[in-house]
């Protein structure tokens, strides 16, 4: 396998005062500027209270900004930092124009795709999670169809297999 490095950064925060429901803003991955990724671990903690463990996943340049996020939500009073190494398979990326119609309104956009060749002659396409959170919003407001965004997603990926395609439209 062909792979790449890049230099990661991982943040570390212990939170044991604060409830799920307080908690939930780290599901909105939009509130936190250079953020990759994010993992909420429910943990128990030595007092035998419910905690979680907050990892971010974070550009490395972007750390003071993402503390900055962080630290407008959470109480926080330190963290831990872990310097990676992300080592990955480099895809392809392109894009696809996307048109959606439902009730006589049309919806159009284009979305991103990224490409990764796991074996000989098997590629898997993956739609950015971001293209797709803005599409959901939209047809929600725009075309006022509710489909969950797992929904909108697999109809999506059907409209994809097969022929490579610069524009697929799908009716809702």
């Amino acid at each position: 396998m062909n792979r790449e490095e890049k230099d990661g950064l991982i943040l570390m925060f212990q939170v044991d005062h604060l409830s799920g429901e307080e908690m939930g803003w780290v599901l909105e991955a939009e509130t936190i500027p250079g953020l990759k990724n994010r993992h909420l671990i429910p943990t128990l903690t030595k007092k035998g209270r419910p905690g979680y463990l907050l990892f971010l996943d974070v550009d490395p340049e972007l750390e003071a900004e993402v503390i900055e996020s962080v630290a407008e939500s959470l109480p926080i009073f330190g963290y831990h930092r872990f310097s990676t190494k992300h080592v990955f398979k480099k895809g392809t990326s392109r894009v696809v124009a996307l048109v959606v119609h439902a009730h006589g309104r049309t919806v159009e956009t284009s979305l991103r795709l990224r490409s990764f060749s796991f074996h000989k002659g098997t590629e898997r396409l993956f739609i950015e999670v971001d293209d797709l959170r803005i599409l959901h919003r939209r047809i929600r407001k725009e075309l006022k169809v509710s489909l969950s965004p797992l929904e909108l997603k697999e109809r999506i990926d059907a409209r994809l297999k097969g022929p490579r395609r610069d524009r697929i439209e799908i009716k809702l």
